[in-house]
């Protein structure tokens, strides 16, 4: 019989907490330095603080320099890298167990003791630059940072995760040790591990190297959740070919009863080729190459959006299809078949992407950010399947009225 994985959680005295998932079998863990803070968390006028600091953890530490940390890795044959989202940022390592020691010490000295040195700050200001350029001349990528702007107003959910040219220019040292002192703290951090090794090695690396961590130990990231706004439509013009849509409207979060059914409905109205929005602009009419819907929860809200590439005289079509398709949601013309195909492919893709070493460690760090426990897939397809007609139906009725969702339109100059 084959070992069973195994789920530990345990906290150092600073309120660190260790997260560990192990699996027998493995030769190799992932390894995550997860911290309750994400671009959210910017102050006003900075927008973007959150992800430099990510950037600049691995510039230069109080013990290393740069060309220090990437030899030191590669020379382990392990694998280093980072992210911001809108509500947490993640170190993360991936490594053969037998070099676990020494990729724990060297990702603590990343995120805990970062060096800042003016010339290397400058050089990464460029860099970053050059990223909010790239996603500029990526209409995809823009158009959602613009639904953002309108569907999270007022919040600092509302700016893009790499932030703003303008912010990034003027951002200094202090503003980094500022910004990295009141959220790199014990309460904030996760120390998240998939792998082959037991808990009980994880909790003593973490008791060794971090236990005397204490930062601002007192500052823990309490945010603000957004208020749903009066609906929107904006139109944007820039030099691109095509014209973009995005519907979109604030949800409830991760921690709500809606989760569910709403992801579910998600699947349904326009994940995947079988889905109604793809099967109706696409299939049907021909009036996209690309059209789906996609949800993003967090913890305390979350968003819903349609998107189409299309031409710019078929946006009003579109949009008209859309609201149709919505009335047959809200008049109960939803199969049992659709929401049946549209779990089994819920709980497929939940058990495949099990199969990542990375995506494990990530959502082990991510369900306690959002809800405070662990939820093992056969937990998250059990709530799935326990997700009733009714149910569906309710949270349709509650969400899909198109004259409560947001329009953004992305036109060609």
């Amino acid at each position: 019989m084959p070992k069973e994985i195994k789920f530990n959680k345990s906290e150092l005295s600073n309120k660190i907490k260790v997260l560990t998932e192990e699996i027998p079998t493995s030769e190799s863990f992932a390894l995550g330095f997860c911290l309750n803070v994400g671009s959210r968390n910017d102050p006003k006028g900075f927008e973007g603080l959150a992800h430099f600091i990510e950037h600049a953890a691995f510039l230069n530490t109080k013990n290393r320099n740069y060309k220090q940390i990437a030899s030191q890795i590669e020379s382990l044959g392990a694998y280093a890298n980072a992210f911001t989202s809108k509500e947490y940022t993640c170190f993360y390592i991936r490594a053969l167990n037998k070099h676990f020691n020494k990729t724990f010490q060297l990702l603590t000295d990343i995120v805990l003791n970062p060096k800042y040195i003016i010339k290397d700050i400058e050089k990464e200001k460029r860099i970053i630059i050059e990223e909010i350029r790239a996603y500029e001349d990526d209409p995809e990528e823009l158009i959602f940072d613009f639904a953002d702007e309108i569907t999270f107003a007022n919040n600092g959910l509302s700016h893009p995760i790499v932030g703003l040219e303008k912010c990034i220019r003027k951002m200094e040292i202090p503003d980094l040790e500022s910004f990295h002192s009141k959220y790199y703290t014990p309460e904030n951090l996760i120390i998240s591990y998939t792998g082959g090794l037991n808990h009980n090695i994880i909790f003593k690396a973490c008791y060794k190297y971090l236990q005397d961590y204490n930062g601002n130990s007192e500052i823990k990231t309490n945010n603000q959740k957004p208020l749903q706004t009066n609906p929107q439509t904006r139109i944007y013009k820039r030099p691109f070919h095509q014209s973009h849509l995005v519907l979109s409207r604030l949800t409830e979060g991760m921690k709500s009863d809606d989760r569910f059914p709403l992801i579910i409905l998600n699947i349904l109205l326009g994940d995947g080729m079988s889905s109604r929005i793809y099967q109706l602009l696409r299939e049907k009419y021909g009036f996209a190459y690309t059209a789906y819907s996609t949800l993003n929860l967090m913890a305390d809200c979350g968003a819903i959006y349609i998107y189409a590439a299309v031409e710019k005289n078929k946006i009003n079509p579109i949009i008209d299809l859309v609201s149709k398709e919505f009335k047959n949601l809200l008049n109960n013309k939803i199969k049992k078949t659709e929401i049946n195909r549209a779990k089994e492919q819920i709980k497929s893709s939940s058990v495949m992407a099990l199969e990542s070493m990375n995506h494990r460690m990530q959502t082990l760090a991510k369900l306690e950010f959002t809800l405070g426990k662990y939820e093992d897939a056969k937990t998250f397809i059990n709530e799935i399947d326990k997700v009733t007609y009714i149910q569906i139906i309710d949270i349709a009725e509650k969400y899909f009225e198109i004259d409560k969702w947001h329009k953004v339109i992305l036109m060609p100059e």
